[in-house]
């Protein structure tokens, strides 16, 4: 069993010299660096400055979550730990996952959080930011369908496949407001031993998932502010985009944007760690099927990867810190509050 996980492992990262190469087999090096050094330092100061606020959003829904359920940390500790969650999901190989557990594990270690509360506050914080995404995602795809710029990529079969994917989320967060546990269903249908770990989890899990339905029916507001919130995001990871391509002399239109961006996200889609090749590849075919060049592609994917590479890198530097130094506090500061 070890030696299968250990071959699927390898033949992932086999993958990703063969999509490096197919971005790059016609690609002067010497042009990439000649786009990215038209970079000036008011630009990239502008650049980070956008990418620091966006950055610090992404807590915000998590934060209006706990706060909801009665829990209180600080806002700066979240987006901490938000970043150090990151981390751990760009460098393991799936499509933006990895990172939950050492958010639960600081919530509990360091505010005494319990685990439906952890679990609760995580799993729907990554709900309405998957919702939301692939709303997105959908809405790109069918602009890149009605505009024709991946006609000669992509066969109807395959968009067929994407949607009927895309619309597992939605599925899953209605039977949610309906009340329905889907993930404690599936748990209780599965074969499972009566060991006490096991019964733990899917108590936990039961315990989580009956608070997000407490959620949906009685903070209607906070659920609505959290879309909010999920909006406020995209739009600024769509602007930071944009601008991107804009500095680096590459004149988008806005509908180019939203298509060049979409083939972006779909390629953190994909199980590579970070989407290595694959976000490679999606800018050189988005470029291209716009009129622009391979050059222009590669170069916007360099600067989005090494922009993540390095938040990247500081989360796992956070994350490590944060459970070294790993301090329960008070009880009473951030249990749930009774409302009594």
């Amino acid at each position: 069993m070890k030696t299968h996980r250990f071959s699927l492992w390898h033949s992932l990262w086999l993958i990703v010299p063969l999509l490096l190469w197919w971005s790059l087999r016609h690609v002067p090096v010497f042009q990439i660096g000649q786009v990215i050094k038209d970079l000036t330092i008011r630009e990239i100061f502008i650049l980070f400055g956008l990418n620091l606020g966006i950055l610090f959003l992404f807590s915000g829904r998590w934060w209006l979550i706990l706060r909801s359920m009665g829990y209180r940390v600080t806002y700066i500790m979240l987006s901490m730990y938000r970043i150090a969650g990151f981390g751990v999901s760009y460098f393991t190989p799936g499509p933006q996952f990895g990172g939950e557990p050492l958010q639960f594990a600081l919530l509990k270690k360091r505010h005494a959080i319990p685990n439906s509360g952890g679990v609760s506050s995580i799993y729907l914080d990554k709900l309405l930011e998957v919702l939301v995404n692939f709303t997105f995602l959908v809405f790109g795809m069918v602009t890149i369908l009605l505009t024709g710029m991946a006609k000669q990529y992509m066969q109807t079969w395959m968009w067929l496949v994407i949607f009927a994917i895309a619309a597992f989320p939605f599925i899953h967060f209605a039977g949610l407001i309906r009340g329905n546990k889907p993930l404690s269903w599936l748990l209780s249908r599965m074969p499972m031993s009566n060991d006490k770990s096991v019964i733990k989890v899917r108590q936990t899990v039961y315990e989580a998932e009956e608070q997000i339905t407490r959620f949906f029916r009685e903070k209607p507001i906070t659920f609505l502010k959290s879309l909010l919130v999920s909006l406020a995001i995209l739009s600024g990871m769509i602007l930071e985009y944009g601008l991107l391509a804009h500095f680096l002399g590459i004149p988008l239109t806005f509908i180019q944007i939203i298509t060049s961006f979409t083939a972006a996200r779909l390629a953190f889609l994909t199980p590579l760690p970070g989407g290595l090749g694959a976000l490679e590849i999606s800018q050189v075919l988005a470029m291209q099927s716009i009129g622009f060049s391979a050059v222009e592609g590669i170069s916007l994917s360099l600067v989005i990867r090494g922009r993540d590479i390095l938040i990247g890198l500081i989360g796992l530097w956070l994350g490590g810190w944060y459970l070294r130094n790993s301090i329960v506090k008070s009880e009473r500061q951030y249990y749930k509050e009774d409302e009594a």
